[in-house]
């Protein structure tokens, strides 16, 4: 019975009961629809927020890493080339006290040998060979 009051409803409209039924149906969805569409958008901002401050989160924590990395960098370069400055000044202070100690024994050869001569020239002075 209910069919052919639909029928007869229809007819007065000037449709049919299947244009009337679909009508329905798109009127119901049409809130549904739009409502998923402000869902999906809020779903899209939420995600964008939270993206947001993931790369906020990532930039400071990649910012403290690189300056402490920096720092143990500065660290180790620091050591190394104290290190290296160490062993350079140890070999030309090595260098330089050896000339010293060459030029030393040098002199006192030169010395040694003069004052042989002289101690040489003074024997022979007191033994009367050389005035």
């Amino acid at each position: 019975m209910g069919h052919k009051i639909r029928e007869k409803e229809a007819d007065k409209m000037g449709t049919t009961v299947g244009d009337e039924t679909a009508s329905k149906m798109k009127s119901h969805k049409q809130p549904y629809q739009q409502n998923r569409a402000r869902r999906t958008k809020l779903k899209k901002k939420k995600k964008a927020k939270v993206n947001e401050n993931v790369n906020e989160n990532v930039k400071e924590s990649v910012k403290e890493s690189v300056k402490e990395n920096v720092k143990k960098n500065v660290k180790e370069n620091v050591k190394e080339n104290a290190k290296v400055n160490v062993k350079e000044n140890a070999k030309v202070n090595v260098k330089v006290n050896a000339k010293k100690k060459i030029f030393k024994r040098k002199k006192i050869h030169e010395l040694g040998f003069k004052a042989t001569m002289k101690n040489q020239l003074k024997n022979r002075a007191w033994q009367g060979e050389v005035r």
